[in-house]
């Protein structure tokens, strides 16, 4: 399942108009960073879905997706909006979490996408391009992604 960059074969054409993020709510990053990133990208700010994995309270009032342990079954299976989700496929999928779970890990590697972006602190397998820096970076995650992908010439 999981691939190199090399082997995904994503042609000139190919350009990121639909993006998926797996957040970890505990970062507490607002959903306006998202938009600003989408503005970035040169899409609509509906083209990005954020899936907030174990919601807080604080989290619930900007985001409209969860998930959590309660909807992957015991033999790994998703249940409800998280196997909705996971089948959709998306140009890019951004794992937005720098810690081990084996919860996020596992819906990042099963969800489809062409390509993906992360960080360092997580299996290294899981992302193409994958960045060494904390999360809470807002700025330096949304240059350096804009960067890479203008470079990949996928903008």
């Amino acid at each position: 399942m999981l691939t190199s960059l090399e082997d995904k074969q994503l042609g000139l054409s190919f350009k990121i108009k639909h993006v998926r993020v797996l957040l970890d709510s505990s970062l507490e990053i607002e959903q306006q960073f998202f938009g600003e990133l989408a503005k970035a990208f040169g899409i609509p700010p509906v083209n990005i879905t954020v899936f907030a994995f174990r919601a807080s309270k604080e989290i619930e009032k900007q985001y409209a997706h969860f998930f959590d342990a309660k909807e992957v079954t015991y033999f790994g299976k998703f249940e409800a909006d998280l196997a909705l989700m996971c089948e959709k496929e998306v140009d890019l999928q951004i794992n937005y979490f720098n810690r081990e779970d084996l919860y996020m890990e596992w819906v990042s590697t099963h969800a489809r996408k062409k390509l993906s972006v992360g960080f360092s602190n997580v299996d290294q397998r899981l992302n193409d391009i994958v960045f060494d820096f904390s999360p809470t970076d807002k700025v330096a995650f949304k240059e350096e992604l804009v960067k890479y992908l203008t470079v990949l010439k996928k903008l």
